[in-house]
C-alpha cells in the first residue's frame, strides 16, 4: 500500500514505528557531515536512541569521507565511548 498524501504527493510520515523505516538517519548523518552542519548533527544526537545512536562506525565514516575536522569534533564529544570499545 502506497502511503502518500494524495493532495501533496509527499510520503506519509506518522507513528513512531514508521519514522525509522522512512528516514535513513545514517544517510542524514553522512550528508550533515559532508556539509559541516554541526547544529543538525547535534539534533541527530539529541534524538531518541531507538532512532539514532552514536557508534564507532560513524566516527570511522567521518574519517573515510576525509572530514577530519568533523571526526575531531566527534572524538571530542564521544571520546569516553570510543576509548571503552573493545578492539
Amino acid at each position: 500500500m502506497d502511503r502518500a498524501n494524495k493532495k501533496s504527493g509527499q510520503p506519509y510520515v506518522g507513528g513512531d514505528n514508521d519514522d525509522k523505516k522512512l528516514i535513513d538517519y545514517e544517510e542524514l548523518f553522512k550528508l550533515f557531515l559532508l556539509k559541516r552542519k554541526v547544529k543538525l548533527l547535534r539534533y541527530l544526537f539529541s534524538l531518541d536512541r531507538k532512532l539514532f545512536e552514536f557508534h564507532a562506525d560513524l566516527f570511522l565514516m567521518a574519517l573515510e569521507l576525509e572530514a577530519y575536522d568533523m571526526a575531531a569534533l566527534l572524538f571530542k564529544e564521544f571520546f569516553r565511548l570510543l576509548r571503552n570499545l573493545d578492539p
